[in-house]
C-alpha cells in the first residue's frame, strides 16, 4: 500500500489524541493491519501486537515492529478493514460505544486462529 493511503489509517489510529478521548484499543497502525495478531487479554494494556507478515524480514525485525506499534509508519501494512469501517469504529468509540470486531467484514485474507 502506498504511503499516502497508509497515512489515512495511521491518522485514524491516533485520532483520539486530537479529541482527547482514549479508544479502548491499541492505537497504532497494527490495529488495522491484516498481518497483526494479538497476545494478551482482550483490549487491556497487556495486549501486545505480534507481526505475522509473510515477508520474514519485517516480521522478524523487532525494531520495525516496535516503531509501528509506537505510532510510526510501517511499509508492510495491509489493511484488514475498509477505511470507511475504521472511521465508523473510531466514531463509535468516541461516543463511548463498543464494536464487535467479529461482525466486521475484512478485506484480504486474515490467517484464522
Amino acid at each position: 500500500m502506498k504511503k499516502e493511503k497508509r497515512l489515512e489509517y495511521l491518522i485514524l489510529a491516533f485520532y483520539q489524541d486530537e479529541v482527547n478521548a482514549p479508544l479502548p484499543m491499541c492505537t497504532s497502525l497494527c490495529a488495522w493491519c491484516r498481518y497483526c495478531s494479538w497476545e494478551g487479554a482482550g483490549c487491556c494494556e497487556d495486549n501486545t501486537p505480534v507481526c505475522e507478515h509473510p515477508i520474514t524480514k519485517l516480521a522478524d525485525d523487532e525494531n520495525e515492529n516496535q516503531n509501528a506499534y509506537s505510532g510510526c509508519d510501517c511499509w508492510g501494512f495491509r489493511p484488514l478493514y475498509r477505511r470507511e469501517d475504521c472511521v465508523d469504529i473510531v466514531g463509535l468509540y468516541l461516543q463511548g460505544k463498543h464494536v464487535d470486531f467479529n461482525t466486521l467484514t475484512t478485506i484480504g485474507r486474515k490467517k484464522s486462529a
